[in-house]
């Protein structure tokens, strides 16, 4: 019993470090019947129950109803079995900060108790004094209420505010802001840290010491008061994080575009912020910079990141909301179903009411709005609360309380069960259901990253344990989607310590990739199991010989087998896009375009809603060997059978070039051949390359064609790099530059691009775009007009993608 004894004591002194804060600071518990001749009132004579009570410095026991008699018989005359209270203890702990669930269930091991819990300390209900709480609906959702009667939250708490800025005048909001008192408002950098006088936050995009919002950008003050608008304050509305501050970050510039995102996020994180809510995003990854800052924001400064996941209703990725260390939400209606416009994915975390929220605007009024961007300030706000609660879990470790405690809503969204994370967000749970494990894997490894058809993969990583230690725990594997036999799909796990880590090379999980899963996406879902404990992850895996990955000079792309360029999927997941010299993501996507009239246009790029799919592979990308061309080529083919009754029987052979000399560092070759498959002639063919460019910010892009080198190229006015089309075949071009929102009586393809605005394009002539202002989001499109291509004949078209840095503004 001692030997056994002394590992439970080591078991809990490991796990006591975890962070719970000091109440309850009391258990109780009921001894056994056959241990009835060891208890007195106030004192417990089981052999060995000293070591226990010296272990966790059990004071004050004594019987909870010293003076109710243990029942003469097992039932009563109605036959119900009656309730013995007389060997019901409590017992005060005498230790600071106790993991008082871990003692409970030590004590509920030794066998000598039927049970052994925490005694809880009830409060009155709270119910805040705010006149607008009745339009506040997700306060119940969430179950605040509940939770606010366990915390309030602390006002040394502060949730970082990552948006368009703050309204220092609404009367809700007063008393809101996480004042820098280190640094007041004299013109001193009094706190050395490089900004003058940011005594109320920061404003990036302008960079001065004055967050207010623009009148007419109100966003910020929505979100702020979702967080902070002062609770109990008999004005307004509630806000859920209680007594918690939020601070103040503008990252827009004059014209409200989010030019200082994730500046902004590193802002927030040296100085003090606890959570940083970014209740904004975009659908191209920005790479390793974003993945560092946020990175460095959790691990550096220990802040938890909390993103909202788009208002698109489809699962195309946000960033920074995917990143593995942020918190996507998603949003849910009022009866926990999806909202309408809720983006949804394998990479959302947690779900929080985002339809119809009432919150703060201009003029200290209030108005409804919807979109995830205000689900994430609820999740923020929550983990502000659980912080000031469990005062010493890392910032991953509240991130995992939230999910675990979160309420699943698989059963009312069955179509997208999985993809709204573990479930609708729960701060009392949160607070009180805390004697559960949550696993999460991080260093995913598959033995083949571009498998083939019939290969068997294995699959390992690092699984680690971040709450109340394991026992039983399982893991198991299974396909949600694609095409793939699971063959391994179970494993065992020694019980698991808080943030202990257990990696399955010796256990691998494994699947045999399917003959009908080429060009296909697989997602497995990883199960958790153990005592009181659910929890499941996504991994995905692409199973696509239909991309080549281009890294041989200045430029790195991607080569399709299905005409797009840059990019092989509507999502953007496969392949590097455009980028010069590994800089940040500078090109949205591209394609080649083929028309001979409105009703004949065949691509692969966006069109009236969604992406078209004309082109359709016939042999995918491969690499030439010792070509003897350039230093890089590689070949794939497709023809046009997916546009169907549209189709122009083509056959298309296309070849991408590349060198390493200096002098050919700055470009890549596309080289089409265009053959006629079919047995009537296509004639007044224009056959064109398209990109839709985002230099720097895109929406201050300009475009200008320039005859000498036939070259439509695309720049920024702040500065970077130039992007751009060469036609270098010996015929004449057409030309077309966007603005994409049609601005200046340009086609507009901002609301989708359809075939007769393609064919439109392709037959036109516009030289520049972007020239309003300070410039626009702009496309570009460079073709060959009028080709003629009898049975049988074919054409070769060779265009150059290009891009370098310039010192001056074209």
């Amino acid at each position: 019993m001692k030997k056994i004894f002394a590992y439970l004591i080591f078991i809990f002194a490991t796990l006591c470090t975890s962070g719970q804060n000091s109440n309850p600071q009391s258990i109780v518990f009921k001894v056994k019947s056959e241990y009835r001749t060891f208890c007195n009132i106030d004192k417990i004579s089981i052999p060995e129950f000293q070591y226990f009570t010296e272990a966790y410095q059990l004071i004050n026991i004594r019987k909870v109803f010293p003076h109710v008699s243990r029942p003469t018989t097992l039932t009563n005359k109605f036959g119900n079995t009656l309730v013995d209270l007389s060997l019901i203890y409590r017992a005060d702990i005498n230790k600071p900060s106790p993991n008082t669930l871990q003692i409970c269930r030590t004590l509920k091991n030794s066998g000598w108790f039927e049970y052994v819990e925490q005694k809880n300390t009830h409060q009155l209900m709270f119910l805040p004094n705010d006149p607008g709480i009745m339009n506040q609906y997700y306060l119940a959702s969430i179950h605040a209420y509940d939770g606010w009667d366990i915390s309030k939250g602390d006002s040394t708490i502060v949730v970082g505010i990552s948006d368009t800025g703050f309204d220092f005048t609404h009367n809700d909001l007063l008393g809101s802001v996480a004042y820098n008192a280190s640094d007041p408002i004299d013109n001193i950098d009094n706190d050395n840290d490089g900004y003058i006088d940011n005594y109320r936050g920061w404003d990036l995009g302008m960079d001065d010491n004055n967050p207010q919002i623009a009148t007419t950008a109100d966003h910020g003050l929505f979100v702020s008061g979702i967080v902070g608008a002062r609770t109990n304050n008999g004005v307004g509305i509630s806000g859920v994080g209680c007594n918690i501050k939020i601070l103040p970050i503008k990252t827009t510039n004059a014209d409200n575009f989010i030019t200082h995102g994730y500046e902004s996020i590193v802002y927030a994180a040296t100085h003090g912020c606890s959570v940083i809510n970014c209740s904004w995003g975009g659908q191209i990854t920005d790479g390793q910079f974003g993945e560092d800052v946020v990175n460095y924001a959790t691990y550096n400064c220990n802040a938890l990141m909390v993103a909202a996941c788009g208002n698109s209703n489809n699962n195309l990725p946000l960033w920074p909301a995917s990143y593995r260390n942020v918190m996507s939400v998603s949003a849910t209606d009022i009866n926990d179903m999806k909202a309408n416009f809720s983006s949804y994915g394998w990479n959302v975390d947690i779900s929080a009411p985002g339809d119809a929220i009432y919150s703060t605007k201009p003029n200290n009024a209030y108005s409804y709005s919807g979109g995830t961007s205000f689900s994430a300030p609820m999740v923020s706000a929550c983990a502000a609360i659980v912080k000031s609660y469990f005062t010493n879990l890392s910032a991953l470790q509240i991130a995992e309380r939230l999910k675990v405690t979160a309420d699943n809503i698989d059963a009312l969204n069955a179509t997208y069960a999985g993809m709204l994370g573990n479930g609708r967000l729960n701060l009392f749970r949160a607070l009180t259901d805390i004697d559960m494990p949550s696993i999460k894997y991080d260093s995913p490894q598959f033995s083949n990253n571009r498998p083939t058809v019939g290969d068997t993969v294995s699959f390992n990583a690092n699984f680690t344990n971040f709450l109340n230690p394991t026992e039983h725990l399982k893991i198991s594997f299974s396909l949600v989607q694609g095409n793939a036999t699971v063959i391994d799909s179970i494993i065992s796990v020694a019980p698991l310590l808080t943030f202990q880590s257990y990696n399955n090379n010796d256990q691998p999980l494994k699947f045999v990739v399917s003959s009908n899963a080429p060009n296909s996406e697989l997602v497995f879902k990883l199960t958790y199991t153990d005592t009181n404990y659910v929890g499941y992850e996504y991994v995905q895996l692409y199973v696509s010989q239909n991309y080549l990955n281009v890294d041989t000079n200045n430029i790195t792309t991607t080569f399709t087998g299905n005409s797009r360029l840059g990019f092989a999927d509507n999502y953007y997941h496969q392949g590097n896009g455009f980028k010069y010299m590994q800089t940040n993501q500078l090109f949205y996507m591209g394609g080649l375009i083929i028309g001979k009239n409105t009703e004949n246009v065949s691509d692969n790029i966006y069109g009236e809603s969604s992406f078209d799919n004309d082109f359709e592979n016939i042999s995918n990308p491969v690499k030439v060997a010792s070509s003897t061309i350039a230093d890089y080529e590689a070949v794939t083919q497709y023809n046009d059978n997916g546009a169907a009754s549209n189709k122009m029987n083509l056959e298309i052979t296309h070849h991408i070039y590349a060198w390493n000399q200096p002098e050919c560092n700055d470009f890549v070759i596309h080289s089409f051949t265009v053959k006629n498959a079919g047995t009537t002639p296509q004639t007044g063919l224009y056959i064109g390359m398209y990109a839709d460019w985002d230099i720097y910010i895109s929406a201050y892009n300009k475009a200008k064609y320039e005859p000498s080198s036939k070259m439509i190229y695309a720049w920024s006015p702040l500065g970077g790099k130039y992007g751009g089309i060469s036609a270098l075949s010996p015929l004449a071009v057409n030309k077309y530059a966007f603005d994409n929102d049609g601005d200046a009586l340009s086609l507009k393809i901002s609301d989708g691009f359809s075939g007769i605005e393609k064919f439109t394009a392709l037959t036109s002539n516009r030289d520049s775009a972007g020239y309003s202002g300070n410039g626009n989001d702009i496309s570009t499109l460079l073709s060959y007009p009028q080709i003629d291509l009898l049975s049988g004949d074919s054409i070769t078209l060779n265009f150059a993608l290009v891009r370098r840095k310039y010192t001056s503004r074209p």
